[in-house]
């Protein structure tokens, strides 16, 4: 596992409530929020991905929108993907009045978390390559009000990632797949392909779920992932190769509004829409359709 380089965040505008995970549904679940250029919070963080790619499209769709940052630092900058990912330690009230076995949990629980968006960060750069795109780079970030058992990370990738709703659902979902184990080790798409399939076969079969070190218990919601997997997986090596036929020379600012996505279809909006051919965008959608034809998908 390689050494991360580091950087210090300057702003994270979140209350430390949402920063440690209150939401029951969720609270297993990296939250995603979009950094600026400055390197401050630029959107909420969420654990959803479409929640993000509605946060994104409401900031950017107007001028006059309320949720438009008045701070020209914390602005969201289309022309690169920067990613903030913060995971909680969930096991650390054990051992938060024991010092040096907090210490031991700590590492552990940091080097679980390293190994989990390294992973994510393998999955992403294997679909860079696969087009030809510039490598995303992974950080390990720091910002002194978090709390040393929420460990944050910064992305920072092509813009082609920012280009649509389902570009960034399908950035997040990737990174999200880190936490299985299976994927730490593949070396080709076939393995990957391969791996997605006893995936879905397991949770078809009714797995009982999949346990992380890293969150100490079984997570669910990893389960979620699986279920919009398997609409997705066969279809992502198409989606980056056909990128230009798909997005052409679409701006983030088109495709994140009503030009593109009226405000009534921009919820959910996200890859698994795009892929079971449901998106709101439907000029994409058009020719999303004609490129399953092509390649029988």
């Amino acid at each position: 596992m390689g050494k991360l380089k580091k950087v210090k965040i300057k702003e994270i505008t979140s209350s430390k409530e949402t920063l440690l995970v209150s939401d029951e549904d969720y609270s297993l679940s990296p939250l995603f929020a979009l950094c600026s250029a400055s390197r401050r919070q630029a959107t909420e963080f969420t654990a959803c991905r479409e929640s993000l790619t509605v946060d994104i499209y409401n900031r950017l769709m107007t001028v006059n929108s309320p949720y438009r940052s008045s701070k020209k630092n914390n602005k969201i900058d289309t022309r690169k993907m920067r990613l903030l990912t913060i995971l909680p330690w969930d096991g650390y009230q054990e051992f938060a009045c024991l010092d040096k076995e907090y210490d031991k949990g700590l590492a552990k629980a940091r080097g679980n978390a390293d190994r989990v968006m390294l992973t994510g960060l393998k999955l992403v750069n294997h679909f860079e390559k696969i087009a030809k795109w510039p490598l995303t780079q992974l950080y390990r970030a720091s910002y002194e009000h978090l709390p040393t058992h929420v460990f944050i990370y910064l992305m920072i990738g092509t813009g082609r990632w920012m280009r649509s709703p389902h570009m960034v659902s399908l950035f997040a979902l990737l990174t999200r797949l880190g936490r299985f184990r299976e994927f730490e080790k593949f070396r080709n798409h076939k393995k990957f392909l391969e791996i997605c399939e006893d995936l879905i076969a397991n949770r078809d079969d009714g797995g009982d779920g999949y346990y992380d070190e890293y969150y100490v218990e079984e997570v669910e919601d990893m389960l979620e992932d699986i279920y919009h997997l398997k609409t997705i997986y066969r279809k992502i090596e198409m989606i980056v190769k056909n990128f230009r036929y798909l997005f052409g020379n679409r701006t983030a600012q088109y495709s994140f509004s009503a030009k593109a996505i009226p405000r009534k279809l921009i919820y959910g909006e996200g890859i698994s829409r795009l892929c079971d051919k449901s998106s709101g965008d439907y000029a994409v959608a058009a020719k999303f359709a004609k490129l399953c034809k092509r390649y029988g998908r």
